[in-house]
């Protein structure tokens, strides 16, 4: 571990104090500013030399976000260190392929530009789409999952259903890697209950536009159940309040909500505490002090749930050259 430094870009101060501390060790000394025009500056005011450096920086806001990494990736660079870019969540993974003519691929520019600017390595957490894998060319790409930290939580949480089998996981779309994300879930959940059965449902999802969905109809059995809906982002989450809503018109007894990565644009978590919805788990890749202050009140829907620990494994496992997936299989 000598050879590892840690460092802080900003986006999320609370979240690097954690993997920092639970990895033993001080976050390195970095200065980022920005200009009075906008334009962002890193300076590293320590030796990197011959180090393994990893910077912590999720990139939602990115054209602020990603423009600092980049710069700090290209600094550690030229410095002599081993640059690492830590993303806990990862923007612009919606836009992994070509949808309608003439868009770009987004995600593969992205992927183009972290290693250009020197990424030997990338580590984040429950990619949108799994194809953003194979747009790394020369920097090894480590995903992990929030589902040992959220396995862990419900387990507790939901004890009494999963007794009493009242409890199913579902997706609230069809397509994608949603069904695929829900029924790992579900296994993993199994795994830990001795074998115990855990029932799947899915919802179909017909997107008209961008940031709008209806929901059509349910796949599955959810009359007097507990659904637990999974997901990997909450941005303005109709389609989670939607699913929530034909759920519960379909005879559900009460539905959950648990996503990765929480967004909350336009007014999201007012129409959260509105909705159907009984509960909703988010973890800490993306700082928000609306969620930090919600999760606090015990009347409120909104609990979050810190992935500090997971991620610091991650690290000190690339950092001693041991195995990553072992942390989630």
């Amino acid at each position: 571990m000598k050879n590892l430094k840690i460092f802080n870009l900003g986006s999320n101060n609370s979240l690097a104090l954690e993997i920092a501390h639970n990895l033993g060790r001080e976050l390195g000394d970095v200065t980022v500013k920005e200009f009075n025009d906008g334009e962002k500056y890193v300076q590293f005011n320590e030796n990197l030399r011959g180090r393994r450096v990893f910077l912590i920086q999720s990139t939602n806001q990115p054209d602020g976000n990603l423009l600092t990494l980049l710069f700090a990736l290209d600094a550690v660079r030229r410095a002599g260190g081993n640059p690492i870019a830590v993303i806990p969540y990862f923007g612009y993974a919606r836009q992994e392929r070509k949808s309608a003519p003439r868009e770009p691929v987004s995600a593969r520019l992205i992927a183009d530009m972290l290693e250009n600017a020197g990424a030997s390595g990338v580590l984040t957490m429950d990619l949108h789409a799994n194809a953003i894998e194979g747009f790394f060319k020369m920097a090894k790409l480590d995903q992990i999952y929030a589902r040992p930290v959220f396995l862990d939580h419900f387990i507790d949480t939901f004890s009494s259903a999963l007794n009493s089998d009242e409890l199913v996981i579902g997706s609230p779309d069809a397509s994608g890697s949603g069904p695929g994300r829900a029924r790992a879930y579900a296994r993993h959940l199994s795994k830990r209950l001795a074998g115990k059965n855990i029932p799947l449902v899915v919802l179909d999802k017909r997107r008209d536009k961008h940031n709008t969905s209806d929901i059509n109809y349910v796949l599955g059995d959810v009359e007097n159940k507990i659904v637990l809906l999974i997901d990997d982002i909450f941005d303005t989450c109709g389609t989670i309040i939607g699913a929530a809503q034909a759920l519960i018109n379909q005879g559900a007894k009460e539905v959950i909500a648990a996503g990765t990565h929480g967004i909350f644009s336009k007014g999201a978590l007012a129409k959260l505490h509105a909705s159907a919805l009984k509960k909703i788990f988010v973890t800490n890749t993306i700082h928000n002090p609306e969620v930090i202050e919600l999760s606090q009140d015990p009347n409120s829907k909104v609990k979050m749930i810190s992935v500090g620990k997971i991620i610091a494994d991650a690290i000190r496992n690339i950092n001693n050259n041991e195995s990553v997936s072992g942390l989630f299989d």
